[in-house]
């Protein structure tokens, strides 16, 4: 029999992993009062039932109030997994889509955006990892209304934000190819949104396999149509992120959401700066940075031409904060390729505000000891091209690095 004592401080240890970091969280923090004429509210991985999620919409209704309030139209971005069973952490994995919008915080989470499109506002969603491996493809997939909480035409599509706000799907696939529609002199942002999870987790075998193979050949269809030319700034939208820093990254216990694992036409795009950022979920957890430029020389000695930026938004539902997650969040576990400027394992979501037609503002909103918290970073949609010569980062895989190494030290 192990002793109380020896249980109690291996609790205390790991509850001690749960990250929390940037450089000043709001500890009461009220809606934001931000300039622009947009916001895009980003819910990651909603799928699980439970208190997490029903605590996400409450706070999500309030944001998006606050938005309509001023007068900012908002769109809502589900990133997968978009239904997860009772309880993952017991070794479950698929769910049915059948009643997942009846079951203690799925239910409020969609009825807050049922609420939110039913005033006037926009809801796009894409695949997770487990949607893809589960075989959810087509039950998942919607256009206009129906009984889901969002509208996902395809795997991939562009949505087009315009200077007032308002949303359109701009994009088309078919047999002869994928396009998109020239973008007007007000269009001030293009969100592609892509499911990766075709290429980092296709089903294993049967239909749900072929389809997914398919849709591969779409993907870099639409990458080709969505990245050619000049137009407004663009935001890559994916379930899987370019790089992260919790488990699914680089060095990680499952590396899947690294450079290396990206597909190859993805990998093209962003390396020649066809991108501005990048929003992804995977993690379950938050984070933001201004450049993963770094992190993705580390993780795959690439260098890319221009800064891209990361916003990682994955514990609308199920945190690693957890206690049951622990494991998750030990530090060998971790990746290792770089330490974003703000990290949190708890509950939360994020919201990206236009500041002007050059940046954009991310507000992460984590719910910490049963209070809200929030902070800002900024980011850049037109950053200038990297020089063609660049100091190399630290490359040497660590645990416990300090985050500027001293050579890199003024």
């Amino acid at each position: 029999m192990v002793p109380r004592r020896t249980v109690g401080l291996l609790a205390l240890s790991l509850s001690a992993c749960v990250v929390h970091r940037g450089p000043s969280w709001e500890r009461a923090p009220e809606l934001p009062q931000a300039s622009g004429e947009f916001a895009i509210v980003v819910v990651g991985n909603p799928g699980a039932p439970g208190r997490h999620a029903r605590h996400v919409a409450g706070q999500v209704a309030e944001v998006l109030a606050g938005e309509r309030a001023a007068g900012r139209k908002a769109t809502v971005l589900w990133l997968g997994d978009l239904v997860m069973p009772e309880h993952p952490d017991r070794g479950e994995r698929c769910a049915s889509v059948e009643g997942a919008w009846s079951r203690e915080g799925s239910q409020d989470l969609a009825q807050t955006v049922r609420e939110h499109v039913s005033a006037g506002g926009a809801s796009y969603a894409v695949l997770g990892p487990d949607d893809r491996r589960c075989g959810l493809d087509e039950a998942l997939r919607q256009s206009g209304d129906g009984p889901h909480p969002w509208q996902m035409p395809d795997d991939h599509y562009v949505v087009r934000v315009a200077a007032d706000g308002s949303t359109a799907v701009v994009s088309t696939c078919d047999d002869a190819g994928c396009r998109v529609r020239p973008a007007p002199a007000d269009a001030r942002l293009d969100l592609v949104i892509v499911d990766a999870t075709v290429w980092t987790d296709p089903a294993p075998s049967g239909p749900a396999r072929a389809r997914a193979e398919a849709s591969q050949h779409r993907l870099e269809q639409l990458v080709d149509a969505a990245t050619i030319g000049e137009g407004p700034p663009r935001i890559l939208v994916s379930a899987v992120p370019v790089e992260t820093a919790g488990m699914h990254g680089h060095g990680g216990r499952g590396s899947q959401a690294t450079w290396h694992n990206l597909p190859p036409a993805l990998a093209a795009a962003l390396s020649r700066g066809a991108f501005a950022g990048s929003i992804g979920a995977y993690d379950r957890a938050l984070s933001a940075s201004a450049d993963i430029s770094d992190a993705i020389r580390r993780s795959d000695a690439h260098w890319v031409q221009r800064p891209i930026f990361q916003v990682v938004s994955g514990s609308a539902s199920w945190p690693d904060a957890r206690a049951a997650a622990a494991g998750r969040r030990l530090e060998y576990f971790r990746g290792n390729a770089y330490r974003p400027e703000v990290y949190s394992d708890h509950a939360g979501f994020v919201v990206l505000h236009s500041r002007s037609e050059d940046t954009l503002g991310a507000d992460l909103w984590a719910r910490r000891h049963g209070k809200w918290q929030r902070q800002q970073v900024g980011l850049a949609l037109r950053p200038a091209p990297h020089p063609k010569t660049t100091a190399s980062p630290i490359t040497a895989p660590c645990l416990r690095c300090d985050p500027v190494p001293g050579s890199h030290r003024p």
